[in-house]
């Protein structure tokens, strides 16, 4: 090679170094926006996001025990997300059984509007454990944990619920053995139905213990996709002689049960119009209402709504919808 090319050739070689310097290449790899190598580490934003959470949340806190102002959690969540949930636990055990169940509701909230499959089961075990460990458990927080499908109970929350099953079985837990779909506690189960031995009365106001917690149990088969135990608990609520009470209080208590027969039976109930029995100067719900509560708790892209049912326009919209169905598409 001569010296003039020789010289082309350096001369080359030193623009295409420039250039490759002013746009941010080295060893042919960009040093752009893009490229996750080269970005501040994520924990430092999310470590500042997460102490002015803290800040938030205390202040939030503070007007709640002693103003009593509500905490729009909604709002928290929408805008911190998971994080809600770490900075929420350190209120769990506060003096205020108010700032409590701020913090356990905080908690369940963020765990149900995540859709991650790991956060979720995270918040039922620590809202599980802290249930079982709450003394009195009068924060209803095991009974919260209904809201969750199986799909969020860890194989360890699982093992927690059949220990307590086979330790202390209570109502709620025997409900949540169910919900999780521990299907190894079947036999249990079974042996606490089976404990009693008259015809079985739990929903009398005098009711035993026994008989409740059977009544849980069979339910908790039920939802299991134990059939027999399907029909049977559909025929005790069928059967029951006070109406009101039947409509008030079993229709939405029957949808634990997440079968199709029970989508069936309560549909019967979504059809009638009849006013719930009661002083004609109160706010009456209609039988429809009480229905569409309960299928709302049930099914997937139902319309209605679950704390009221809806007006008489939604409640045609629930009829038409549910008469589109080919199969129910039922949450678990």
């Amino acid at each position: 090679m001569n010296n003039s090319k020789r010289s082309q050739c350096q001369l080359a070689l030193l623009i295409l170094l420039i250039v490759s310097v002013s746009f941010g290449y080295v060893g042919g790899c960009a040093k752009g926006k893009d490229d996750s190598r080269e970005e501040s580490p994520p924990s430092s934003g999310s470590a500042k996001e997460g102490e002015k959470l803290k800040v938030e949340l205390q202040k939030r806190m503070e007007m709640h025990r002693d103003q009593h102002k509500a905490i729009d959690i909604q709002e928290l969540i929408e805008t911190y997300g998971y994080q809600v949930v770490p900075a929420a636990e350190t209120y769990l055990w506060d003096s205020e059984l108010r700032v409590r169940l701020a913090a356990t509701m905080l908690i369940r909230r963020a765990g149900l509007m995540s859709t991650d499959k790991v956060e979720r089961q995270k918040v039922v075990g620590k809202l599980l454990d802290y249930g079982l460990k709450n003394p009195g458990r009068e924060d209803g927080i095991l009974k919260d944990l209904l809201s969750f499908q199986a799909v969020d109970y860890s194989e360890a929350a699982k093992e927690v619920l059949q220990k307590e099953l086979s330790t202390s079985p209570e109502y709620t837990t025997i409900l949540l053995v169910g919900a999780a779909d521990v299907k190894s506690a079947l036999p249990a189960l079974k042996a606490i139905v089976n404990e009693v031995n008259e015809p079985l009365k739990p929903f009398d106001i005098d009711s035993k213990a026994s008989h409740s917690h059977a009544f849980a149990a069979l339910m908790a088969r039920a939802r299991m996709g134990v059939k027999e135990d399907v029909k049977r608990c559909i025929e005790m609520v069928e059967a029951h002689p006070d109406e009101e009470y039947r409509v008030i209080v079993l229709l939405k208590r029957l949808s634990y049960v997440r079968q199709p027969e029970v989508v069936e039976y309560l549909k019967k109930y979504l059809f009638m119009d009849n006013l719930e029995p009661g002083p004609e100067n109160l706010s009456r719900m209609t039988y429809a209402q009480r229905a569409a509560m309960a299928l709302a708790q049930m099914l997937r892209g139902f319309p209605g709504n679950p704390e009221y049912g809806g007006n008489q326009e939604t409640i045609e919209q629930c009829r038409k919808w549910m008469a589109k169905q080919k199969k129910w598409n039922i949450i678990r």
